[in-house]
């Protein structure tokens, strides 16, 4: 079974000791994540491939998050679909 947080990470463990690191891959689905009129389709299942990393007052994340969307083209209409990749950094 699926846990129904899948991208929740408890860093407590992490925080104990200063520059400690984790690599974390993370898949879940996400239900209602939609901007401006494009949307995660409600089967799709985006990931998360990041370093934890507990720096002086909390703990970093970068990595790369993907997933796919689907969309209306705003010059035609027709349906869009995309698989889309990022680079993040949370401090």
């Amino acid at each position: 079974m699926a846990p129904a947080r899948p991208f929740v990470v408890h860093v407590a463990k992490l925080r104990r000791a200063a520059a400690t690191r984790w690599s974390e891959q993370r898949h879940g689905k996400i239900v209602g994540l939609d901007c401006s009129g494009s949307k995660v389709p409600e089967d799709e299942m985006p990931t998360a491939d990041v370093v934890l990393e507990c720096v002086l007052g909390g703990v970093s994340v970068t990595g790369t998050v993907e997933a796919a969307w689907v969309g209306e083209c705003r010059r035609c209409l027709t349906p869009a679909y995309h698989r889309q990749s990022g680079y993040i950094v949370v401090t």
